[in-house]
């Protein structure tokens, strides 16, 4: 069975975020989100996230029944599909150009 088909899908709410204290090799502060979540058999989870998100904000989160730490945030299918049909309609373009240049004198 695929892994994604069995994913499940529930809102988080943002519950804490600040800053890590660490700073990256551009000398960025890295931030971090605690987003809880309650999973199918009525537990209260929490994940956390390199982001920095207000308290409150919700995210919609899809993870495995089977191990709630295997988790992914938003997008889904749709995200796949919209990139999926851009990266298409660059192909065509760039496809066309270069039969272009090929059929000139």
């Amino acid at each position: 069975m695929n892994v994604r088909a069995r994913m499940v899908e529930v809102e988080g709410t943002v519950i804490a975020s600040g800053d890590t204290g660490v700073r990256d090799a551009e000398g960025e502060l890295g931030y971090i989100s605690t987003v809880a979540f309650v999973d199918q058999s009525g537990v209260e989870r929490t994940i956390e996230l390199n982001s920095s998100e207000t308290v409150g904000d919700t995210y919609t989160l899809r993870y495995d029944p089977t191990d709630p730490t295997d988790f992914s945030t938003g997008g889904g299918r749709w995200a796949g599909l919209v990139l999926g049909f851009i990266g298409v309609v660059f192909l065509g373009i760039f496809v066309r150009v270069l039969v272009g240049q090929r059929a000139k004198p």
